[in-house]
């Protein structure tokens, strides 16, 4: 986390941002963090945002992660978030999107299944109530 210039009487830490592993190096020796990745000053290592988060750059501290909004989910280190897929629904609990169950449909980014109107089925999660179909007369 630290390099030294040429004729230096002391070391110098790397900027947050950035780390090194290299003991006795320049300046050049201070790579950048990846995006969705942190690091304090003097860092050897870099830190990724937690699941559930996303930083779009580098950031200098946890604090700089952006939690994902609902309907959205990440996996550590993410520099965005994903849309949960049509036939789930965010879990806020889990940090996960969750498979809707039959008789229920999702669009994409859902916060919750939906149930098929009455009158109507179906057999598998649906992406929207179009895959609801009408029961038969009599039933």
């Amino acid at each position: 986390g630290t390099y030294a210039a040429a004729e230096a009487t002391s070391c110098t830490q790397c900027p947050a941002g950035t780390f090194s592993t290299v003991a006795g190096g320049s300046d050049a020796s201070c790579l950048t963090c990846n995006a969705g990745q942190y690091s304090s000053e003097g860092s050897t290592f870099c830190t990724d945002c937690a699941a559930g988060t996303f930083l779009d750059g580098v950031g200098t501290a946890e604090a700089n992660c952006t939690a994902c909004s609902p309907g959205y989910y990440s996996d550590a280190g993410a520099s965005e978030c994903t849309a949960c897929p049509a036939t789930t629904r965010w879990n806020e609990s889990t940090l996960a999107c969750d498979t809707c169950g039959p008789g229920f449909y999702a669009p994409a980014a859902s916060v919750e299944c939906f149930g098929c109107p009455a009158g109507k089925f179906s057999a598998v999660a649906g992406a929207s109530e179009a895959s609801c179909l009408d029961c038969e007369a009599g039933q």
